[in-house]
């Protein structure tokens, strides 16, 4: 085998390495605090929105919260997925939040290829509950 063909495997592998992990972590929990958001929503300049599913919504959800389950941005139903995508603003920093942390980011990495700006909240669910409150529940009574 020639050395070069040596040296360009290992800078193929090195450039697909950087590439791929920089497009993977574009996204970012934001480093402000429950406290912070919750002014920034109130003043107008962010939306908070709730990526967990329906069940868990309709089962309890913060106040000023909407929905948009991380299912639907990652549906196959396209026309459903635009629609939704649709309705976000484009002119407000829109923090996204589920229970854990983990799928919120994932809807901030689709969010951001939609060109709006998206922080994913890595605080936990109990933190924004403390700060925000929560609504009235739907869920209908056991």
């Amino acid at each position: 085998m020639y050395p070069q063909s040596s040296y360009l495997r290992s800078s193929l592998a090195f450039m697909s390495f950087f590439f791929a992990g920089s497009l993977a972590y574009a996204a970012e929990y934001t480093k402000l605090s429950p406290t912070k958001i919750l002014e920034q929503v109130k003043a107008g300049k962010a939306v908070i929105i709730d990526v967990r599913e329906n069940e868990e919504w309709d089962q309890a959800h913060l106040n000023l919260a909407r929905s948009l389950p991380l299912s639907t941005l990652e549906g196959a139903d396209a026309k459903a997925r635009a629609k939704a995508i649709a309705i976000l603003p484009t002119d407000k920093v829109i923090y996204l939040h589920c229970k854990a942390g983990v799928r919120c980011m994932k809807a901030a990495k689709i969010l951001e290829k939609q060109g709006l700006n998206v922080e994913a909240i890595k605080a936990s669910y109990s933190s924004l509950e403390d700060v925000f409150g929560m609504a009235k529940t739907t869920a209908p009574k056991p």
